[in-house]
């Protein structure tokens, strides 16, 4: 069954049958009282999505990792933009303000503990189980090619120096904030990115709205088969010499840097 006929399907009389049946055992399974604190919470979120009707798309198959599916079915799955499956709107515009575009880039996602967004991860759990994925299994799976990773403009961006995507100001603060990038290895727009892995969520929407409108990159972007420019990155070089000509304290004068650096 494709990602299309999922996102579409019809839910039967059948299917609203073994539903029932699905909620009935759910609901033994919690009250025969051997069930974990975590067991019952999960099991509980399950009961309501069956009552709820949302995993009839995921019934015809079972529930599982994407290691235990067609590689083509999995890669056309992480590959949807958010804005084209059922997802709420609300929950749309969350993942998008962290910089995750498509299905494949919130696996491995650490969510904000706060009780606001686990109603978004359970959403996001919700819509897995509709593909027939389960989202804790999910991160098992991370050899999926975002469909940007052979983008010629995309991968150009990539090949920036960081102080040629970022919105940075005339500020000590915004020089610092470059000069600490570079200090840590990270010199190329590239290296700000997971390659797969886990990430923080609080951290990534630091990281999203720190990108130019015209870089054509987002948080949530995973990185793969890019390497970074060999050699010494001379965008670095130039930074360390401006650094150290205010004798290690914050520059004044970044507006000049740049000028001197990228006009």
């Amino acid at each position: 069954m494709s990602a299309q006929t999922r996102r579409t399907h019809v839910v039967s009389a059948e299917q609203r049958l073994a539903v029932a049946d699905l909620s009935s055992v759910c609901g033994t399974l919690i009250r025969d009282g051997k069930r974990s604190p975590e067991m019952v919470r999960v099991l509980l979120r399950a009961l309501q999505l069956f009552k709820e009707h949302k995993l009839a798309g995921a019934l015809a198959q079972k529930i599982s990792s994407p290691e235990a599916m067609d590689r083509e079915e999995i890669e056309q799955i992480y590959s949807l933009r958010f804005c084209d499956t059922s997802l709420a709107p609300l929950v749309q515009k969350y993942l998008r303000e962290r910089g995750c575009l498509y299905v494949g880039e919130v696996v491995g996602l650490v969510w904000d503990p706060r009780p606001s967004t686990e109603k978004h991860r359970q959403e996001v759990e919700a819509l897995f189980l509709e593909f027939g994925i389960s989202l804790e299994l999910a991160s098992s799976w991370m050899q999926w090619k975002p469909p940007y990773a052979t983008d010629p403009l995309v991968r150009a961006s990539w090949d920036k120096p960081v102080g040629k995507v970022l919105k940075l100001k005339d500020t000590d603060g915004h020089f610092r904030y470059l000069h600490g990038l570079h200090k840590r290895g990270v010199h190329y727009a590239g290296q700000m990115f997971r390659t797969h892995g886990s990430q923080d969520c609080r951290v990534q929407k630091k990281r999203h709205r720190v990108f130019r409108n015209d870089s054509g990159l987002h948080g949530g972007m995973i990185v793969s088969g890019w390497t970074p420019p060999s050699g010494q990155c001379p965008e670095w070089i130039s930074v360390q010499m401006h650094w150290n000509s205010q004798d290690g304290q914050s520059p004044r004068h970044y507006s000049q840097w740049k000028a001197e650096v990228y006009e």
